[in-house]
């Protein structure tokens, strides 16, 4: 799983990582949390409406909700990388992920 998380105040996020699904997937979701560089723990599923429940770098558990194609992943570990860019002016959503 590849992708990039980002946040008007924190700027884009690259990560990458690895989970264990049967299928390839896209998705693209919206979270009321702050993005946290390191490394994350997720599961999502998705049926059209999708969603991630996941523990961050600092075991605080957050939640993304969106679209995506049909399918699941029951277990992800993935990195979060420190920022790259920032932009500014906008709320917080938080974008991602999108995974293979």
């Amino acid at each position: 799983m590849f992708g990039v998380q980002w946040n008007a105040k924190q700027g884009a996020h690259p990560y990458g990582g690895f989970g264990f699904t049967p299928e390839i997937g896209v998705s693209l979701h919206w979270g009321p949390s702050k993005i946290t560089p390191g490394w994350q723990w997720g599961t999502e599923g998705s049926v059209g409406a999708s969603g991630q429940l996941g523990l961050d770098a600092n075991n605080k558990f957050f939640f993304q909700l969106g679209v995506g194609t049909p399918g699941a992943t029951p277990i992800s570990r993935f990195y979060v990388a420190k920022s790259t860019l920032v932009w500014g002016g906008y709320p917080y959503p938080v974008f991602g992920p999108f995974s293979w």
